[in-house]
């Protein structure tokens, strides 16, 4: 009996990874251009094939993450997004959900769109650019750092950005516009009511969350939000203060994508090198790493791994 379950449940999981759609060829495309933002309806739409080694990243980036022990549901999700869309340049990658309320077809969809440089940007470089939540800091003043030996290898850029870009398709999955939510049932234990006050309403009913939004958002707690910062020691206090990232204090989606992409990150270049380190220097208040510290990993191991 044992043998005939284990004979079908390995049937199913061909049956299931046949049809995952990160083995179709055109998983990964040249997207047409497209808009994730507006509310019409539409899905993005491929206008070609991408190139054999701009797919061999993303594979790259994808076995690096299907291959960590710990991050199975991640590499699961990431297999049913449609299609991962290419364009030669975004302000920044995205993820969308094909919310029910907006979609008469295609219901349900995922899609990542990313912009090509991305794919040849370090952990270090993602990090840098997604300083520019804080535009009235002066530029060059914080700086991020890596180490070790493969501390600049882009894969771990790409595989931090695709795991940024499914923690927003998680978020409003999660959160959808109508119906029932099944919700991240502990969201406000460790991220909602300690550091925005509980105030989350709004950005668990956000449509659409452009990059550092904040508005109506939620205010974090025991910091000043990285948009109305002026000096690196404000967003060293976000750094210290519990949020995974600077942008993580943007909004309350951001600061749960970005504990989500920050463990996935930390499991994957944990085990495949040891020694490297990654950092975010300070010229006053000196280095914080980026390694799951105390606060932060109590969101990451305590809510977002969850969806690992």
């Amino acid at each position: 009996m044992k043998r005939l379950f284990l004979v079908m449940l390995l049937a199913c999981l061909a049956a299931m990874n046949a049809h995952a759609q990160c083995n179709q060829v055109d998983w990964v495309c040249v997207g047409n251009p497209y808009n994730p933002s507006v509310p019409n309806g539409t899905s993005p739409t491929c206008a070609g094939s991408a190139n054999p080694a701009q797919v061999r990243k993303i594979q790259d980036a994808y076995d690096a993450i299907a291959n960590a022990p710990s991050l199975s549901r991640v590499a699961s999700d990431l297999c049913q997004v449609k299609h991962i869309v290419l364009y030669p340049s975004l302000g920044h990658s995205w993820g969308r959900y094909n919310d029910p309320s907006l979609h008469s077809s295609d219901v349900g969809s995922t899609y990542i769109g990313l912009s090509i440089p991305d794919l040849n940007r370090s952990f270090v470089a993602v990090q840098n650019d997604h300083l520019l939540v804080a535009p009235h800091v002066p530029p060059g003043q914080i700086r991020n750092k890596g180490v070790g030996p493969r501390a600049t290898d882009p894969t771990y850029g790409l595989v931090y950005t695709l795991a940024h870009e499914l923690g927003h398709i998680k978020w409003h999955q999660q959160y959808p516009l109508t119906g029932s939510q099944p919700e991240i049932s502990c969201f406000d234990q460790y991220f909602g009511n300690p550091y925005w006050n509980g105030n989350t309403t709004a950005a668990k009913h956000n449509r659409w969350t452009d990059f550092g939004a904040d508005g109506n958002l939620g205010t974090p707690s025991g910091a000043i939000s990285p948009q109305r910062a002026t000096t690196p020691h404000e967003i060293h206090q976000i750094y210290t203060g519990g949020f995974a990232t600077a942008l993580g204090a943007a909004n309350p989606e951001e600061d749960f994508v970005e504990a989500y992409s920050l463990g996935v990150l930390l499991n994957v270049a944990t085990p495949s090198c040891p020694t490297c380190a990654f950092s975010v220097e300070f010229p006053k208040d000196g280095s914080v790493p980026l390694d799951g510290r105390s606060l932060v990993n109590k969101k990451i191991y305590g809510c977002a791994a969850t969806f690992y």
